[in-house]
């Protein structure tokens, strides 16, 4: 079975399918939703490539590195790459993929990375040498890209992925959100004191692991060693690279979540401060009130009046 993408709608829903192979024949950048079961995708990381699983599983497999996604987490690996898509069991899998043309991604890295030395004069032809940093994330981290996502995975949840309408605008600020997310990896790859290669990426892999954790769980406020045990790290070894990587320690990122969340609550004035506090994962009022002070330099009531007298 081939795939082609022809017409102006660069969404394309692939009918449910039971086969042993499926060859993507892609031309241009596009995405597609595919659902199948007991199947091998082939030709799947021909172009740059975001692959999300809205249900069931499925087994990546590139370059000899093996990626296995549930529901609601996704992939992004580079183009030009061997590598096919495996679905090993009778349930259907329905899978969201994108593909974009390596030089959607590598035009805007030069673009963000050029600086005041981007001659206008001169035809922008990329970064051959960029590569994305692949890893596998959650759909429902503060990931950018999980937030440009999550709307149209609500759709075919729905059943309504009819609706979902993509067009290059669209691929290009998709192109643009994963380079500013690897830019910020990059960041966070430079403080890690590891020599090899492989060995920081690793290292990074986990501390995004625990770092969607603590997103995803911080008005509980986990400890340190269950954080480090989610991203299989001793807790020092995950608190001092949690350090190095983002700039900033676990307990420090953690209150820095509850003080963005006690932000957008106070926007409501019917909600009280210590229904605020309660909701963030502060003990009590007080505690509230002195972290918020001492981050944002006013308590949470002067805060709010000051927004109301705008």
């Amino acid at each position: 079975m081939w795939l082609i993408i022809i017409d102006m709608n660069l969404f394309k829903v692939l009918d449910k399918e039971n086969c042993v192979a499926l060859n993507l024949s892609i031309d241009r950048s596009c995405a597609v939703l595919c659902t199948v079961a007991e199947a091998q995708i082939n030709n799947a990381f021909k172009y740059s490539t975001l692959k999300l699983i809205v249900d069931g599983d499925a087994i990546y497999i590139v370059n000899k590195h093996t990626y296995r996604l549930a529901k609601n987490e996704f992939l992004i690996c580079n183009g030009d790459q061997d590598g096919i898509g495996i679905i090993d069991s009778k349930k259907e899998a329905r899978q969201f993929c994108v593909h974009l043309k390596p030089s959607f991604i590598s035009d805007a890295y030069r673009l963000f990375t050029s600086g005041d030395n981007l001659d206008l004069d001169k035809p922008l032809d990329g970064n051959p040498d960029f590569k994305i940093f692949e890893n596998t994330y959650n759909l429902n981290s503060s990931f950018a890209i999980s937030k440009s996502l999550r709307p149209l995975a609500g759709l075919i949840k729905d059943g309504r992925a009819e609706e979902i309408y993509i067009d290059e605008e669209w691929l290009l600020h998709l192109a643009e959100t994963i380079v500013l997310n690897e830019k910020s990896i990059m960041v966070s790859l430079s403080g890690l004191h590891a020599v090899r290669h492989t060995t920081r990426n690793e290292i990074m892999r986990r501390l995004l692991i625990g770092r969607e954790y603590i997103d995803s769980n911080f008005t509980n406020n986990p400890k340190i060693a269950d954080i480090a045990s989610i991203a299989f790290m001793s807790e020092f070894f995950f608190f001092r690279n949690f350090k190095l990587a983002f700039r900033t320690t676990p307990y420090q990122y953690i209150l820095d979540k509850k003080i963005e969340l006690a932000k957008q609550l106070m926007q409501n004035e019917q909600i009280g401060f210590t229904e605020i506090a309660d909701s963030c994962g502060f003990p009590d009022i007080f505690t509230f009130s002195k972290a918020f002070k001492r981050k944002c330099g006013f308590t949470p009531s002067a805060t709010r009046k000051m927004r109301a007298a705008v």
